[in-house]
């Protein structure tokens, strides 16, 4: 590399740099060292602040080894906190029978009851094999023998039917309150007085219609044969 402001008096081209045949060279040889020492000069800069970051990045060994081991501890504890999570919303959980006394339902009056279960329909016992999985029901639990208790308070709203199942000749309706799933409740058949089944999206309207004329019509019944004992 050629470096500015340093000449050889020595070298040949400055002995004949008064001859004519050589001016073309050394004005050619001039403006390369002139070129060469503007891209040095341009460049110094830069190669200062990349030493400067460089030197700025290193860390000592033992601060790295920190620092690694530091990250791998963070990454082992979120990868823990990640299956724990994985298994405590995909772990299965085992029915369990409802505890009489455990919590306390909503009471509800016997009005508020034939509001809510407005859009059901009555399952027969003899059905509640059939009702389907994916269900909405709602049920009334047996009163315990030779209690008094009054209907509203076994009322249960229920959930979605998830499954029948038979063991020891014990059978069971498990459900959850969720549609996507959550914990499951298993309830025998012999604690349910009645099942109360949801109508279906596509036949709702349609067995609404002929709940709603059925209603009419007794009410029609009921006042025709009040009228009829009046003039008896």
């Amino acid at each position: 590399m050629f470096k500015s402001g340093i000449i050889n008096t020595s070298s040949p081209s400055f002995k004949n740099h008064s001859d004519p045949s050589r001016s073309i060279d050394d004005k050619y040889l001039s403006q390369k060292i002139q070129r060469v020492d503007q891209q040095v000069n341009r460049r110094s800069p830069q190669i200062y602040n990349d030493k400067k970051q460089t030197q700025q990045t290193q860390q000592p060994p033992q601060k790295i080894q920190q620092t690694q081991q530091q990250t791998q501890q963070q990454t082992q504890q979120q990868t823990q906190q990640q299956h724990q999570t994985h298994q405590t919303l995909n772990s299965p959980k085992k029915d369990s029978p409802i505890k009489k006394g455990v919590f306390e339902p909503k009471l509800y009056t016997n009005d508020e009851l034939r509001e809510v279960l407005r859009g059901h329909i009555l399952v027969e016992k003899d059905y509640w094999d059939h009702i389907p999985h994916g269900s909405r029901i709602k049920y009334f639990r047996k009163a315990d023998e030779g209690s008094n208790e009054p209907k509203n308070k076994r009322f249960r709203f229920g959930g979605y039917l998830r499954a029948h199942t038979c063991s020891q000749g014990v059978k069971k309706l498990v459900w959850n309150k969720s549609f996507k799933g959550g914990e499951n409740v298993a309830v025998a058949y012999d604690d349910v007085e009645e099942i109360w089944k949801e109508y279906d999206y596509g036949t709702k309207l349609e067995l609404l219609m002929i709940s709603n004329s059925i209603r009419t019509i007794n009410e029609r019944l009921d006042k025709l044969e009040r009228i009829v004992l009046k003039k008896q």
